[in-house]
């Protein structure tokens, strides 16, 4: 390469040196112009040293309710066992036959609600069963024990006792899940918890323990599946709501509540069946037919 050509060479070189500079300075003059502020600021302070955050303090312990204890079985509180005698034949069925019938039919499964069992071609209904703790059926009439919390001769007492004292709970909640599980009188006191029917067993067998002649009845109150008592004194019958927790001084006549709708009715001994319409407020009349007894 001859001496001219290298000049030129270099020459070319300067020249492309220089124009590159020119460039590389104006390209940072633009980005001089375009920065953001907040931005170098941001960036800076990511460079700077953060403070670290305090210790979060240990949570405290949870104050938690415990739950309910589920009832257990309360001395001398089990259904009373007898025999049921069907009327008129005098037919009688021992209390184990009813759980043992069950178990037979539903293969040892539990039947948690009440049964009503019938007799004869007729099918005519003559007693009804409901399951206690022990997981087995019982006789209603057996859950009525002959229990009285305490003597009173005011016969607005017991129903305002138990309704301040006997809080209303699902036997779904009570009992594991049990849909329909009846305690007898002295259980219901003991618990002092339960639905409509340990309401109104406990209070028919506080009356009936006090002289008086009340029974449990069982239909439905409007659309509703439910349970009350009937009391019959000096020519009255007066229809008992435990279950309603407002203080009441006197008693209600059943005739005033017609959304009471009664299907059977039982005390400690006698069982009886309403062969007429449930709309009746009349729980004294030859509808109410006797259909068995129960003899402890």
């Amino acid at each position: 390469m001859s001496a001219e050509k290298r000049q030129g060479l270099f020459r070319s070189l300067l020249e492309l040196l220089q124009v590159s500079l020119f460039l590389l300075f104006m390209l940072g003059l633009a980005t001089d112009f375009l920065s953001d502020p907040a931005q170098e600021e941001a960036e800076q302070q990511e460079q700077r040293p953060q403070p670290q955050p305090e210790p979060l303090p240990l949570l405290t312990r949870l104050k938690l309710r415990p739950p309910p204890p589920v009832p257990q079985l309360v001395e001398g509180a089990d259904p009373r066992q007898g025999d049921v005698v069907i009327l008129p034949s005098e037919q009688r069925q021992p209390s184990s036959f009813f759980h043992d019938t069950l178990s037979r039919k539903n293969k040892n499964r539990a039947i948690d609600r009440p049964l009503a069992w019938w007799d004869g071609p007729e099918q005519r209904v003559y007693t009804m069963t409901a399951m206690a703790r022990d997981q087995r059926h019982h006789v209603a009439n057996s859950y009525l024990l002959g229990f009285a919390p305490f003597a009173t001769d005011k016969l607005w007492v017991p129903l305002q006792t138990i309704a301040a004292r006997l809080r209303y709970n699902y036997d779904e909640k009570q009992f594991n899940g049990s849909k329909d599980l009846w305690q007898t009188s002295k259980e219901a006191y003991f618990w002092l918890r339960g639905d409509c029917e340990d309401h109104a067993l406990l209070l028919a067998d506080w009356l009936i323990e006090q002289g008086h002649d009340a029974r449990v009845v069982t239909g439905h109150w409007r659309t509703t599946g439910h349970a009350w008592v009937v009391l019959f004194h000096q020519g009255q019958t007066y229809l008992l709501e435990a279950t309603d927790k407002r203080k009441r001084w006197s008693l209600p006549l059943a005739a005033s509540l017609p959304e009471y709708r009664p299907q059977y009715m039982f005390n400690r001994h006698s069982f009886w069946v309403n062969s007429g319409s449930d709309l009746t407020v009349n729980y004294r009349n030859s509808k109410w037919q006797l259909r068995s007894n129960f003899e402890s």
